[in-house]
């Protein structure tokens, strides 16, 4: 039997990992049966040993103990001694039992040996015993199943989340084996921080919305039914009319609707991520957190909400400013993670003026947070689903319009056509124009440097137009705070194009 020892390790070592936050937190929350997010009703085994949901624990300790005769009382007249006894010893855990070790298949030595048992079943097939791996797979099963059915017909239905992880846990163990231990122990990361994420998830689930769910549906069909019927070949302006004889220059203009799809989709994708996190942590969350969850999905949205707000507050202008320069800080580096997925050539020669734009944003919280820190201030920003069929195809028509007019204005006007489209565009919608140059790099029609200067010039656009809300909604005491830092951030970007043009 050739044996590789790591792999044992890695197996173990994934039982342990996943077993320690599966007995930690079983153990925590029978400490803890209040412990339930807010707007979450604690499942079964979270509510206090033997009473229901919503009766105190005391009450139901003396109903334990009512069940038990007194030191040195006779049993009642009828009532057989035995009979009494069980009834004692079934209010109680068994003796050395901890009273999570009830609600839950195994803590930390059962995952393990699971894990175990998984890694010597995958040996085995190895070796050639081929079936002994789908059998042991039958035999933990089997064992999970009946320990759910026990747990569930003395407790209540707990849910299957670790009698789910504990076949998970075998299968890595398998896994591990067979010499994925790099993916194994990826699994077991990944399925520790979903565990550990029990409240925080089922809070944000608490607060989602069905209408939110419906729009994100929505949003899917089309995308599943439409896309695969749109065209991925362009549309050649010309060849739509019909035109014939000698082409002119706009009869070669084009555009491809499934490109234009797929656009929607990305940044639709993107901002969702910053409209569930905002739901997930809802209002009150402080203003620096609000406008970093709310910038990505809409730093101008943050920058408006806040600037009117310093009008009726101006005693959180400094909070407020920090609040609207972090989200402003999140526009330059999701524009640089959405244009690089799309032209990874665009990242190196976009870094550098997005991360300067970047950086005046951390000085600016620091000098911030030197000069008066935050007094606990919360606040809200009212965001819209960006799985919304409307604002999605809004989205989608203004990038079409952003392509078409980059290629009449480059062939009428050059480069300074682009330029003058790319300032424009900026403000109004920085991403537009943004996927529209990374389109245009990626298929070879722009340099890499070429298509960061567009994507700056946008951006830079983007921030003087949001600096002029803080100029004209905001506060006295929030204009002196934040608009030298707008100015800093559209300095810093023009810095990094000719930088980035100089080293590049």
């Amino acid at each position: 039997m050739d044996v590789e020892w790591t792999r044992f390790g890695v197996a173990l070592a994934i039982g342990a990992l996943v077993g320690l936050e599966r007995q930690v937190s079983a153990s925590f929350e029978e400490r803890h049966p209040d412990s339930a997010p807010e707007g979450v009703d604690a499942p079964a085994g979270d509510r206090p040993e033997g009473g229901p949901s919503g009766e105190p624990q005391e009450a139901a300790s003396s109903t334990t103990r009512s069940a038990a005769p007194a030191a040195g009382d006779e049993p009642r007249d009828g009532e057989p001694q035995e009979a009494a006894s069980s009834t004692t010893r079934s209010a109680a855990p068994a003796a050395g039992d901890e009273p999570w070790e009830r609600l839950q298949p195994g803590g930390l030595r059962t995952f393990m040996l699971v894990a175990l048992f998984g890694a010597i079943s995958a040996q085995l097939s190895l070796d050639g015993v081929t079936w002994i791996f789908p059998a042991a797979l039958l035999v933990i099963g089997g064992l999970t199943l009946a320990s759910y059915l026990s747990v569930a017909q003395r407790e209540g239905d707990l849910g299957l989340t670790s009698e789910v992880s504990l076949v998970l846990v075998f299968l890595l163990g398998g896994l591990s084996v067979r010499g994925d231990m790099v993916f194994a122990g990826a699994c077991a990361v990944a399925m520790s921080v979903v565990l550990s994420l029990k409240k925080g998830l089922h809070a944000g689930v608490g607060r989602i919305e069905p209408k939110d769910v419906s729009a994100v549906l929505k949003f899917a069909v089309l995308t599943v039914i439409v896309l695969p019927i749109l065209p991925n070949e362009p549309l050649v302006l010309g060849e739509v009319l019909g035109v014939k004889g000698d082409p002119l220059w706009w009869h070669a203009l084009s555009l491809t609707p499934r490109k234009i799809w797929w656009m929607v989709v990305l940044i639709s994708g993107v901002s969702f991520v910053g409209y569930v996190l905002g739901q997930a942590l809802g209002a009150g969350r402080g203003l620096l957190l609000t406008g970093a969850v709310g910038g990505l999905v809409s730093s101008t949205a943050v920058t408006l909400s806040f600037a009117q707000r310093s009008t009726d507050r101006p005693d959180l202008s400094r909070q407020l400013a920090a609040g609207i320069l972090v989200a402003n800080a999140l526009m330059p580096l999701r524009l640089l993670l959405v244009t690089s997925l799309i032209a990874p050539s665009l990242f190196v020669p976009s870094a550098i003026p997005m991360l300067g734009m970047v950086g005046v944003v951390g000085l600016a919280l620091a000098v911030l947070v030197l000069r008066g820190r935050s007094d606990g201030a919360t606040g809200d920003v009212a965001l819209q689903n960006p799985f919304e069929i409307g604002p999605a195809l809004k989205f989608g028509a203004l990038f079409g319009v952003v392509l078409f007019l980059a290629q009449v204005l480059q062939e009428l006007f050059g480069d300074a056509g682009l330029y003058a489209l790319s300032v424009l565009t900026g403000l109004t919608d920085v991403d537009a124009i943004g996927l529209a140059v990374a389109s245009m790099v990626s298929d070879g029609d722009r340099p890499a440097l070429g298509g960061m200067t567009l994507i700056a010039l946008a951006a830079i656009s983007n921030t003087v137009v949001k600096g002029g809300f803080v100029a004209t909604l905001g506060s006295p005491q929030l204009r002196r705070m934040a608009l030298g830092w707008f100015a800093g951030m559209a300095a810093a970007a023009g810095g990094g194009i000719a930088l980035a043009r100089v080293v590049l």
